[in-house]
């Protein structure tokens, strides 16, 4: 995108946003390109589906070799009818959004100081409702939008990244979370131990002994292994989500506390390095200070502070 090679030209004293994905949707052309793709995917889905089923249907009468070079080959349509979708999508999708960029670019021309950016290029943590410039941006397109007009509220005079990762892993109560989740996987890791020994020993003795009752035992406690190990699995998984869930939360509301102490502070995830606005600074450490109680949140670090 040309006009994300202004933002750092000239220093920020306003910052507004859109979402392309919604200000395409918000055209007609987007919108058709969407019903095209949606009506290309369900066609697509139901041949492949209508495939599925036959084979299903003749598995019980083809050797396994045969059927697994079926399977193989059917995963081979899904994954090629998937590329085709997604380029289909982006055929239509990408003069959409080569003409909403040209606005922007001419809008950053118009005033330079004034950067509207894409949030999946400056992913903006929480950002201001009142700067949402989408709506503009999809007027604009069809021609029907004036210049936009300054919003105190968007003035800003700092940029604060964020390693959003950093930032929900190390604090103290995410690393509390985590040796916890590490326990509680370790504690099933040694269930399934002790468990798959019992049945190896099962099976082997069975085999020895050629004890019928001791085979189907054994393949009966094979099953079970089986079934505990999905159990388990989904067990960790389900408390990962929850401790993510909550670490996203404390972030959320560490943000939140220091926007409201430091308005004109607009806070940047930094995880995936995104073209960052002049002038910023780094703020992942204090805020993950902030989270744990450790740091004031008036007290924002010098090099971060707003200037006057």
């Amino acid at each position: 995108m040309l006009w994300l090679a202004l933002i750092a030209a000239v220093p920020t004293t306003h910052l507004y946003h859109v979402d392309l994905s919604r200000a395409v949707l918000a055209t007609a052309e987007g919108r058709a390109a969407q019903a095209q793709v949606s009506q290309a995917r369900q066609e697509r889905q139901s041949r492949l589906q209508v495939q599925r089923e036959r084979l299903l249907t003749r598995k019980s009468s083809m050797n396994p070799a045969a059927f697994a070079a079926r399977v193989d080959s059917l995963n081979q349509q899904i994954e090629a009818a998937e590329a085709a979708l997604e380029k289909l999508q982006q055929d239509k999708v990408d003069p959409i959004v080569a003409k909403l960029d040209a606005i922007l670019a001419k809008e950053a021309l118009r005033n330079p100081a004034y950067k509207t950016v894409a949030l999946a290029d400056v992913p903006v943590l929480k950002p201001r409702r009142l700067c949402d410039r989408t709506g503009w941006l999809a007027e604009a397109y069809r021609g029907e939008a004036k210049a936009p007009v300054e919003i105190g509220a968007c003035r800003v005079q700092r940029f604060a990244g964020v390693h959003v990762h950093r930032a929900l892993t190390e604090s103290t109560i995410s690393q509390a979370e985590d040796r916890r989740l590490r326990a509680l996987q370790d504690k099933r890791q040694q269930e399934l131990d002790r468990l798959r020994k019992e049945v190896t020993r099962l099976s082997a003795e069975a085999r020895r002994s050629k004890n019928t009752r001791m085979a189907t035992e054994a393949e009966r406690q094979r099953t079970d292994l089986d079934r505990r190990f999905a159990r388990f699995q989904a067990e960790l998984a389900s408390a990962e989500r929850v401790a993510l869930t909550k670490a996203r939360r404390r972030l959320d509301e560490a943000v939140a506390q220091a926007q409201k102490a430091h308005p004109q502070v607009v806070f940047v995830d930094t995880s995936s390095k995104p073209s960052m606005p002049e002038p910023q600074c780094d703020a992942t450490q204090w805020l993950v200070q902030v989270i744990d109680g450790g740091a004031d949140v008036q007290a924002l670090p010098g090099h971060c502070r707003s200037q006057p």
